[in-house]
C-alpha cells in the first residue's frame, strides 16, 4: 500500500514528466510548428564577352579585350560619352533589380565614388513599348560588413512593378580616359510571388514561450524575421572542405554599442508591401553581394513598423549587440537602422519617424548612449585595413551614415539628414520620459501658449530643438506659458533654457505655479545661455496642471525656449501649510517677505523653546538624505534658529542664521533614514530673534 506522501510525490513526478514532454512537442497546426517562409525568385544576367555589349549603342566609347576582360572605355575624354545596353529580358517578372559591375580604372583616387567616372542609369518595361524614365543607380560603397572586401561595385536596389525587360545606360564623366568598366551583372528579384514553404526548424511550445518572454519590456513592437517570412537558408553556404552547410557570415555579439547610425534604403517611398521589400534587400545583401545576411540591424517600413534585420541569437528577436554590416569599419560599435524609402528630397513620414525615435531610444537606453554626446570609436578587435585607425575621436553618438569618418555617400538623404538635430533631441526626450524627465519646448503648441508678439528666431545658437522666441522689454502684458501635467505626485526639479546675448534681460521673470503655490525667480539671460538653469524644486500633484510663465516685464529681451521638469522620486518637500505639519504655541501666518515656498510662512518670537513647529514625513526608500530648510530673511530674525533633525539612530540640532540666505534652500546636513519609517524636523523658538517656519526638503544622495 502506498502512503499519502508517496502518492503525492509520484503525482508531482509524473506531472513534471508530462509537462516536459508537452514542452518539447511541436505546436499544431503544422503551420505554426513550421513558420512559413517565402522563397525570393531570382534571375541573374552576366555580361562578360564582347558580343554581350556589341549590340548596344556606343557613343564615343570603344570595346576592347584586355587581360581576358571585355572592357568599355572612353575614346575621347573631351567629348560626351555614353553606352546604352541592348534590351535584357528576365526569366521572371521582377519586383526589384540591382545592377553591379567592376570598375576598370587603372587608378582609383582615395574616397572616390564609382559614379565620379561612370554613372549608371536603368529603365524597365513590361512590353518593350512603355518604358519607365531613366533612373540613376545610387552606389553606397561604405555600406558593408567589415570582413568583406570586393572589387565589384553594387548599385542600390531599384523597384520595378513586375516588369520583364531592362536597359542600362552609362554616362562617362569624360575627365579621364581611364573611365572604364567591365563584367556587368543584372540581378532580377521577385520577393512577392515566390513559393511559400515551411521553415525547416520546428517551433516547440517552450521556444514560443521563450520568444514571448524575450519580447523585451519597454521595447517597441518588432516584426520578427519569421513574421516577415525570411528564408533562413539564404544565410548558409556549403563548406568546400566538408560539404556541410555553415553560416556564410557567422554571428558576433558586442556587449556594449557606443553609436547609432541612420540609413535610408533608397527604395520607393510609400511602399505598398514593405515586408516584400525587406525580403528583397535581404536576398540582395546575403546572396548577390555575398554578405550572408541583411546588413541593417533593423528597418523601419513604410507602414511605420519596425522590421528585425540581422539575425541574432536563435529564439530571440532583435538580439542586443549583434554585429551588423551597415557602416564599414564602424559595425562593431554601432547599431544601424534603415528607413525604407528615399529621403533626399522628401521628409520622413510621421509614423516612420515616430518608430525611428522609439527604436533609437530603446537602443540608446540599453547601451547607455547619450544621443546628444560624442564618443571615441575604439576598435578593440582584429581588422585588416591600414586606412582605418585604431581610434576615431569625438564621433557624434547618433548620426547619419554620411557623417561617419571616411564615408562617401549621400545616405540617409538630404532632407532626413537636415532633421538629425531634432531627431537627437527627440530621442533624448524619449529617454528622459522613461527617467521621469519631461521637456516642453517653445514649439510644442499642445503644452505652450503666449500672449503678445513672440517671433521664432535662430540667430543665437544654443537653443533647444528648432528655435527660440524672443520678446522685447515691456510692462508684463506679453506672456509665454509652458503647461505641465505631472505623471506622478511628488517633487520635481524645474529648469529653463534660453540663449544669451548682450541685449538680453538681466532680470527675466519666471513664475512657477505648483501644487502648493507660486514662486517667481529673476534670471540673468545675458549669461549661461544654452544650458539648463534651475529655478528650484517644487511639489506637483498628478491631475493638477502646473505652469511656468515668462513675462516681458524686464530690462531687456526675454527668451522663451524650453522648460525641463525632472521628477525626483526619493525627494520630499514638506511645507508649513501641509496637513502633516504640527505646531505648539503661537505661530502666525504671514506673506510679508517674499520668496516663501507655497502660499505663506509662519513665525514666532524668541522664547524658551516651548513653542515648536514640526514637519513630519515618511521615508519611502532607505538611504542617506540631504536635508534643507527654507525661510524668509529679515533683520529681526534669529541668528541661532535651532532645527532638530531626527534620523535613523539619533538626532542633531543645527542652528541657522535666518537673517541671511532667505528664499533659498539652506543645507542642514546629510543623515541616514530607513524606508517605511516616519521621521521629523522640529524648529523651536529658543533663539535670539523671530524664527520662521516655511518648508523642509529632503533629497536622497
Amino acid at each position: 500500500m502506498i502512503s499519502g506522501v508517496t502518492k503525492k510525490g509520484l503525482i508531482i513526478f509524473f506531472s513534471t514528466l508530462a509537462l516536459l514532454f508537452i514542452l518539447t512537442l511541436p505546436i499544431f497546426p503544422s503551420s505554426l510548428a513550421r513558420p512559413a517562409t517565402i522563397k525570393v525568385m531570382a534571375d541573374n544576367v552576366h555580361q562578360k564577352a564582347i558580343k554581350d555589349y556589341s549590340k548596344g549603342k556606343l557613343r564615343n566609347v570603344t570595346l576592347k579585350k584586355e587581360d581576358g576582360k571585355s572592357i568599355i572605355e572612353v575614346k575621347n575624354p573631351a567629348s560626351s560619352s555614353t553606352y546604352t545596353s541592348p534590351t535584357i529580358q528576365s526569366d521572371i517578372p521582377f519586383t526589384d533589380v540591382g545592377i553591379h559591375w567592376k570598375d576598370g580604372r587603372k587608378k582609383v583616387l582615395p574616397n572616390s565614388e564609382p559614379q565620379e567616372s561612370a554613372q549608371f542609369f536603368i529603365r524597365t518595361s513590361k512590353d518593350q513599348t512603355q518604358w519607365t524614365a531613366w533612373q540613376p543607380v545610387e552606389v553606397d560603397s561604405s555600406e558593408s560588413p567589415d570582413h568583406v572586401q570586393s572589387n565589384e561595385v553594387f548599385g542600390n536596389l531599384i523597384y520595378a512593378d513586375h516588369d520583364k525587360y531592362l536597359q542600362y545606360k552609362v554616362a562617362f564623366s569624360g575627365e579621364t580616359k581611364e573611365a572604364q568598366f567591365h563584367d556587368v551583372s543584372v540581378t532580377f528579384l521577385n520577393s512577392e510571388d515566390g513559393k511559400q514553404v515551411a521553415a525547416k526548424e520546428k517551433t516547440s511550445f517552450a521556444s514560443l514561450l521563450y520568444t514571448k518572454a524575450n519580447a523585451a519590456i519597454n521595447r517597441p513592437n518588432i516584426v520578427s524575421r519569421s513574421q516577415w517570412k525570411a528564408d533562413e537558408e539564404l544565410r548558409y553556404v556549403k563548406d568546400s572542405q566538408t560539404g556541410e552547410k555553415r553560416e556564410d557570415w557567422p554571428r558576433q555579439y558586442i556587449p556594449k554599442m557606443t553609436h547609432l547610425a541612420i540609413h535610408h534604403t533608397d527604395t520607393p517611398n510609400s511602399d505598398p508591401d514593405p515586408a516584400a521589400r525587406v525580403r528583397s534587400i535581404y536576398y540582395y545583401h546575403a546572396k548577390t553581394k555575398g554578405w550572408g545576411d541583411i546588413a541593417y540591424n533593423a528597418i523601419i517600413g513604410s507602414d511605420g513598423k519596425i522590421y528585425e534585420g540581422r539575425k541574432g541569437k536563435d529564439g530571440e528577436v532583435l538580439t542586443t549587440g549583434v554585429v551588423g554590416g551597415h557602416t564599414y569599419s564602424f559595425n562593431h560599435t554601432t547599431f544601424g537602422v534603415a528607413v525604407m524609402g528615399d529621403y533626399q528630397n522628401k521628409s520622413l513620414p510621421s509614423k516612420m519617424r515616430s518608430s525611428l525615435i522609439d527604436l533609437l531610444a530603446y537602443e540608446a537606453d540599453i547601451h547607455g548612449i547619450d544621443p546628444l554626446g560624442k564618443t571615441n570609436v575604439v576598435r578593440n578587435y582584429e581588422y585588416n585595413d591600414p586606412n582605418v585607425p585604431k581610434v576615431d575621436t569625438n564621433v557624434p553618438n547618433l548620426q547619419g551614415h554620411k557623417d561617419f569618418p571616411r564615408t562617401s555617400t549621400s545616405c540617409p538623404g538630404g532632407k532626413l539628414h537636415a532633421d538629425l538635430g531634432n531627431i537627437r533631441h527627440d530621442v533624448k526626450d524619449a529617454l528622459d520620459e522613461d527617467t521621469h524627465v519631461r521637456i516642453i519646448d517653445n514649439n510644442d503648441r499642445k503644452y505652450t501658449f503666449y500672449v503678445g508678439t513672440w517671433p521664432n528666431s535662430t540667430s543665437i545658437k544654443g537653443y533647444y530643438k528648432k528655435n527660440y522666441q524672443p520678446n522685447g522689454k515691456g510692462t508684463g502684458k506679453a506672456r509665454f506659458t509652458w503647461k505641465f501635467n505631472p505623471s506622478e505626485t511628488g517633487v520635481y526639479k524645474v529648469s529653463i533654457r534660453y540663449t544669451s546675448a548682450s541685449d538680453r534681460a538681466s532680470n527675466a521673470p519666471y513664475t512657477v505655479t505648483y501644487a502648493d503655490g507660486k514662486y517667481t525667480k529673476s534670471i540673468n539671460q545675458k549669461k549661461s545661455g544654452g544650458k539648463w538653469i534651475e529655478l528650484g524644486t517644487f511639489n506637483f500633484a498628478k491631475g493638477k496642471q502646473g505652469t511656468v510663465q515668462l513675462t516681458d516685464k524686464a530690462n531687456g529681451y526675454v527668451i522663451a525656449d524650453a522648460v525641463r521638469f525632472e521628477y525626483l522620486p526619493s525627494a520630499i518637500i514638506s511645507d508649513n501649510a501641509h496637513s502633516s505639519s504640527q505646531s505648539k504655541g503661537k505661530w502666525v501666518f504671514s506673506s510679508n517677505v517674499k520668496n516663501y515656498y507655497g502660499t505663506n510662512y509662519q513665525y514666532n518670537g524668541k522664547g524658551t523653546g516651548l513653542a515648536t513647529f514640526t514637519w513630519n514625513f515618511n521615508i519611502a526608500e532607505s538611504g542617506n538624505y540631504k536635508v534643507y530648510a527654507r525661510y524668509q530673511s529679515y533683520k529681526d530674525r534669529g541668528t541661532n534658529s535651532p532645527y532638530r533633525i531626527d534620523y535613523e539612530g539619533g538626532s542633531k540640532i543645527k542652528e541657522v542664521n535666518q537673517r541671511i540666505n532667505g528664499g533659498k534652500w539652506v543645507y542642514l546636513g546629510t543623515y541616514p533614514y530607513t524606508g517605511g519609517k516616519d521621521y521629523k524636523v522640529t524648529l523651536s523658538d529658543k533663539a535670539n530673534g523671530f524664527v520662521i517656519a516655511d518648508a523642509i526638503r529632503l533629497i536622497k544622495k
